[in-house]
């Protein structure tokens, strides 16, 4: 099926369709996992998905409002 990103960037909403890897991906980083969980979790839905595909329709999705960096690992 069809996945459909819906997103409110300044109020305005825009729609579009991401791929079943990329929409796999947002909905993990949603729960609060890391991006290599994500990405993980998006390699099980197309296991032919390339990584650089990926971090690429995650960052231009638009709908990433914070990020960190866990110096500890």
């Amino acid at each position: 099926g069809e996945r459909v990103l819906i997103a409110r960037p300044d109020a305005n909403v825009l729609t579009r369709t991401v791929p079943a890897e990329v929409f796999e991906a947002l909905v993990v980083l949603g729960s609060g996992a890391s991006l290599g969980e994500a990405l993980d979790a998006a390699i099980r839905v197309q296991t032919t998905a390339e990584l650089s595909d990926l971090i690429r329709g995650v960052a231009t999705a638009g709908v990433i409002v914070s990020a960190s960096i866990d110096r500890e690992n």
